[in-house]
């Protein structure tokens, strides 16, 4: 995707959640899901872009201020539409994809390696990563150290009261109003193999977080642990 052909969508400010961690909420062309943009910045001063949103140019100033763009994270294969246009701005950056996404290079502009095999070694002590498996959409979930943080991308969604009419009735219907975790659809549709998605909850459990940034609905600022392990509990083992 070039730089040219990645729209500007409806979006908020840079917020900042935590040391060394910022996202941007925003739209994605009709979607009544929303999107989110995490930002890590490391002690070195560089910059993480997971799941990666175009912004207007002083915003985009504004996360150069925060630091060297360095890595640009496509977490799973429904969150790299932009990716190709920081690739583009951001010519010494890296784009790491999900192993399984890496045989089709078009889609980002560029790909620089794997999330699964080439992470590199300076963002092993501050941003670990784990690739979730039996789903089907072949996500990576990352836990920012620091900060006690777990961010996910469509694993798991975080939705109050946004949706009205129509929209709200299907939501409901999907286990995502009130509530966190995955949805009906996802059990359903992309949900491959319950057992090994079962081991990589529980490696996730096994991190130190309270925090749970997700991509669709709102941040959970405490109990994510917890949160995260009730919403689960329809696995095996769990």
């Amino acid at each position: 995707m070039s730089r040219s052909g990645s729209k500007i969508y409806p979006y908020g400010p840079v917020l900042r959640v935590a040391p060394g961690l910022y996202t941007v909420k925003g739209k994605w062309k009709k979607s009544a899901l929303g999107r989110r943009m995490t930002i890590v910045r490391t002690r070195d001063e560089q910059l993480a872009i997971h799941s990666a949103m175009r912004l207007r140019g002083v915003d985009m100033e504004a996360i150069d201020h925060l630091g060297r763009v360095a890595h640009i994270l496509v977490p799973n294969r429904f969150h790299g539409s932009d990716a190709g246009w920081y690739a583009e701005r951001y010519p010494e950056s890296r784009v790491l994809v999900p192993r399984a996404l890496s045989r089709n290079p078009r889609s980002y502009s560029r790909i620089d390696g794997t999330l699964e095999d080439d992470w590199p070694a300076g963002l092993g002590a501050e941003l670990r990563r784990l690739p979730v498996k039996g789903i089907s959409f072949h996500e990576v979930v990352f836990h920012h150290v620091e900060s006690r943080t777990l961010i996910l991308t469509d694993l798991a969604f975080n939705f109050t009261n946004e949706f009205e009419g129509a929209t709200r009735l299907f939501m409901k219907w999907n286990g995502a109003v009130n509530h966190f975790g995955p949805t009906r659809l996802f059990r359903w549709l992309f949900l491959k193999d319950r057992r090994k998605l079962a081991e990589s909850i529980r490696e996730i459990l096994s991190w130190d977080f309270e925090r749970v940034i997700v991509s669709h609905g709102q941040i959970l600022d405490n109990s994510g642990k917890e949160k995260m392990h009730r919403a689960f509990r329809f696995l095996p083992g769990m």
